[in-house]
């Protein structure tokens, strides 16, 4: 319960000191969904989708709920599908072809390391587990104070 108040008391801290708009989203990697987390309702058209809905309630996915995010499977280090793995081949040469990723820059895209069953998503009040990531909705004025803080 100590973890769970502190999760609240960094929520409100941060909401409070950088006048956030939405709270705080806690992501957490996991082999097991912790019981009381129900899985994600309904498909979502990209991973990215599970942030907004973070912020108001937690719950997790999988690698099938990832099925339309071929990037998201990459990145979370989900077991890519064959039909996944050959959309994340054509994602990555149209960014290519955009020039919105350099061919060289591809090999640097962060990817996880460990492969996780399970990806919880929570608002970081209410984290059902300790965060891999706190993933905090800002403007270019608050990045600036964050970036400011850290240095």
């Amino acid at each position: 319960m100590a973890e769970e108040n502190s999760y609240a008391r960094s929520a409100a801290m941060l909401s409070k000191a950088l006048a956030l708009r939405q709270p705080p989203v806690a992501i957490c990697f996991t082999e097991t969904v912790p019981p009381g987390v129900e899985g994600h309702a309904g498909r979502v058209p990209a991973g990215c989708k599970f942030w907004e809905d973070g912020a108001t309630v937690a719950f997790a996915t999988s690698a099938s709920d990832h099925s339309l995010c071929a990037i998201g499977v990459h990145t979370h280090n989900l077991e890519p599908s064959p039909a996944q793995q050959a959309d994340l081949t054509d994602a990555l040469k149209v960014f290519a072809d955009l020039e919105y990723v350099r061919a060289e820059d591809l090999p640097s895209i962060a990817v996880l390391k460990s492969r996780p069953n399970h990806v919880i998503y929570a608002p970081l009040a209410d984290s059902p587990l300790p965060p891999d990531v706190v993933l905090l909705f800002v403007s270019a004025n608050q990045a600036l104070i964050l970036s400011e803080a850290t240095q």
